[in-house]
């Protein structure tokens, strides 16, 4: 690349990377707002929250990025054109297809970069995700049992501890008024598992009941397994959506496998999603392109080109997105989805580079 283009190339990667950010930011804040559940129902740990608020964002990033690619490289090619140095550029006998090539270049590597980002990452990152979120409703300490609160299992059992340590829980009180109805006050206690089957073991306590007679029988002891198998459901079996899964999983489909046989569609429709969506940010660089350079120069900018071409960009999005929601159903519309960003790519190419006025002109003197 010549000067004048490492030059646009860089300021539009740094436009990008300013617009990546804001969007980063925001697609954090909605991760988090969608999982405030996960402490307000479930009991987990801050860190356990923030783990699945950035697991999720890959997935959100992928959606964002072609709208991201739009606004940076409008943003940046308009400050560039509106101080002249584009005009300068052509003056000296650089065409359109070299002043816009930096731009294409940034844009065929953030594809790239997407399109790693929805094949391998995103998979990894709501796998890692689903694991964690299946691993929070099936943590009996935080469920079950929550610091400084009573809590219930089932009308006959009632919990109580002062705190949470580490997963020992200290200061523990179980109230059973079952067919044996008796209370366990226990200085320390911690769940785990025993053949398979969730225990309370309790520590330094005593069990209290009332006899037939009517007296309170006090029992003293060291360490005592309380059976949680009755009071907590069976954990249930992780099954990865369409969102959670590799490219070969989305493609090779098992019939024997009923989950997979009866989502055959949906898996095809994720697939060809993934693949075809990093054209869209091919296809909005070409829509910034043109809004910008697609015309004569203007000291006073090219704010209406540039918000009819965002326009055609937004439809463009959400055309994609609509196909890929009908493609969930009917597998006919996978065709849509490549047609979406491949028209938008052709058209945009043509309009702006076949064009007789895609030359720019000087700015009169």
């Amino acid at each position: 690349m010549t000067q004048i283009q490492q030059y646009i190339f860089i300021d539009s990667l740094r436009s990008l990377a300013v617009i990546l950010s804001g969007l980063i930011i925001m697609a954090l804040l909605t991760q988090g707002l969608s999982q405030s559940e996960l402490l307000l129902e479930n009991g987990q740990s801050a860190a356990i929250y923030l783990k699945v608020v950035f697991l999720g964002t890959p997935k959100i990033l992928g959606l964002l990025i072609p709208l991201g690619m739009f606004v940076a490289v409008s943003w940046s090619l308009n400050r560039i054109h509106r101080d002249s140095e584009i005009v300068v550029a052509q003056a000296s006998g650089m065409t359109t297809w070299q002043v816009a090539s930096p731009v294409l270049r940034l844009a065929a590597l953030v594809a790239i970069l997407q399109l790693v980002t929805n094949l391998w990452l995103q998979p990894a990152a709501q796998r890692e995700m689903r694991e964690t979120l299946h691993e929070a409703k099936v943590d009996l300490a935080s469920t079950l049992i929550r610091p400084g609160e009573f809590t219930t299992a089932g009308p006959d059992l009632t919990f109580y501890a002062r705190d949470n340590l580490g997963g020992t829980l200290v200061g523990l009180i179980i109230s059973d008024e079952g067919s044996e109805a008796a209370d366990y006050l226990s200085t320390t206690g911690r769940i785990t598992k025993i053949d398979e089957q969730p225990v309370l073991v309790l520590q330094d306590g005593e069990i209290h009941q009332i006899e037939e007679t009517g007296g309170l029988s006090v029992l003293k002891f060291d360490q005592y397994m309380f059976d949680l198998a009755p009071f907590v459901q069976e954990e249930s079996e992780i099954y990865f959506k369409a969102s959670d899964r590799y490219l070969n999983e989305l493609t090779n489909i098992d019939p024997t496998n009923h989950y997979e046989a009866a989502n055959a569609v949906r898996f095809v429709a994720e697939a060809n999603y993934r693949i075809t969506s990093p054209l869209l940010t091919a296809a909005m660089a070409l829509f910034a392109i043109s809004a910008v350079l697609g015309g004569d120069y203007r000291r006073s900018g090219y704010l209406k080109r540039i918000g009819k071409l965002g326009l055609i960009s937004l439809t463009a999005l959400f055309l994609h997105l609509a196909a890929n929601a009908v493609s969930v159903e009917n597998s006919w519309a996978n065709l849509l989805q490549w047609l979406v960003p491949m028209t938008c790519i052709i058209g945009a190419a043509y309009a702006h580079f076949a064009s007789s006025n895609a030359n720019i002109e000087p700015a009169p003197v």
